[in-house]
């Protein structure tokens, strides 16, 4: 998902020199800070950008094929990775049928399958969740919105979010 760092020394480290990355390199998801930041001479940008100079490195930003896939592949791994069941219809945003279980275990099962070190949610840790709405990544506030309209879901997982 991302050329962070530990990625790239891994790379490196196992004699790699191309790393396709989901997201942007330095810090946005349009990649816009990437002048600003060298003309500020910016000691983390500059650091991690010297690194891949030195490694004779290319980091190949390769965002929205992923999105565009359908099921987008984000979507199709997080429902992979939780083992759940196949959504019930391929319109989105996408809408799962679930176990049922409590919003504190469904926190807890994320957290747990998705190697996260942590997770955040909102609502009563004892409401009984059979149906998850999917807005992973940054998907903006409208499929949020949507989402949190209808009464058949119970629990949307959100990615990148806006909480104002």
């Amino acid at each position: 998902m991302l050329a962070s760092l530990p990625v790239l020394e891994r790379a490196a480290q196992s004699g790699m020199d191309l790393v396709i990355s989901h997201e942007a390199i330095f810090y946005d998801h349009q990649d816009q800070a990437r002048e600003r930041l060298a003309a500020e001479r910016d000691p983390v940008f500059r650091a991690k950008e010297e690194f891949i100079k030195q490694n004779g490195m290319v980091v190949w930003h390769l965002h929205d094929i992923m999105h565009d896939c359908r099921p987008d592949l984000v979507d199709a791994a997080t429902i992979e990775a939780m083992n759940w069941h196949e959504p019930e219809s391929s319109a989105y945003p996408l809408v799962c049928p679930i176990p049922v279980q409590s919003l504190a275990s469904l926190a807890d099962a994320v957290a747990r399958q998705l190697a996260a070190s942590s997770v955040r949610f909102i609502g009563d840790r004892q409401l009984p969740v059979r149906r998850v709405g999917l807005a992973l990544g940054f998907r903006g506030f409208e499929p949020i919105r949507q989402l949190l309209l209808r009464d058949d879901v119970d629990v949307v997982l959100a990615g990148e979010i806006h909480e104002w």
